[in-house]
């Protein structure tokens, strides 16, 4: 599996949140306007007005970012040793206790807090799930149904409810499997796991298109 790699940042604007985004070497086919872009080929990004339209209503995920600490796909074990491991994310570091923004409109389909993900929520939109690691808080199960809670962020997020782009679900944290604060943030389409740089890089290009 091809490893992207992170390079070229440059200083963008999207959903009012300042963040970087990495310069790639592949980019995205968009699919039809009327859905989520769909992301199986990763091929040419194409510019068009109904393909950046789509893009430009998404939400970078993570508030008060600072860099890009690990990228998509397979990499040598932070932990140490000389095995490799698939990494199915992109991680952005961020000062702890930082709000985590949801990417895409959709519905927590699960809260988890007993994995190396740590406090985490998975968001279904449409064929996409979105996955957010490594958050401050746990989970709480009331009247038989669970939620993720930290009480300090003022965060309650329940399985099964609705989230519109760009609310706030939570705060960068160091639960789980991770050597410092950061977003570990996951995304698949289809089941398949797809780089989330790529996304970000598409994001950015519409963001270009809407300023000129």
């Amino acid at each position: 599996m091809p490893q992207f790699g992170l390079r070229q940042r440059t200083l963008v604007r999207v959903s009012s949140i300042l963040f970087f985004v990495a310069g790639l070497s592949t980019a995205l086919v968009l699919g039809d306007a009327s859905q989520l872009p769909t992301a199986q080929a990763q091929a040419a990004y194409t510019s068009s007005a109904s393909s950046t339209s789509i893009w430009g209503s998404a939400s970078f995920p993570v508030e008060n970012f600072q860099t890009y600490t690990s990228p998509f796909g397979y990499r040598s074990s932070p932990y140490g040793g000389s095995s490799e491991e698939f990494h199915s994310g992109l991680d952005m570091a961020a000062p702890q206790g930082s709000y985590i923004r949801n990417w895409w409109t959709g519905q927590v389909v699960e809260v988890s807090d007993d994995s190396n993900c740590g406090t985490s929520v998975v968001v279904q939109s449409g064929g996409w799930e979105h996955i957010y690691c490594h958050m401050m808080g746990h989970v709480e199960v009331a009247g038989g149904q669970r939620y993720l809670v930290d009480r300090e962020g003022g965060i309650q997020i329940q399985e099964g409810q609705g989230l519109p782009t760009g609310a706030r679900i939570g705060r960068v944290g160091m639960t789980g499997r991770t050597t410092g604060p950061h977003l570990h943030w996951g995304l698949r389409y289809n089941s398949e796991w797809i780089d989330p740089a790529v996304v970000l890089r598409a994001m950015y290009s519409a963001q270009q298109v809407s300023q000129r």
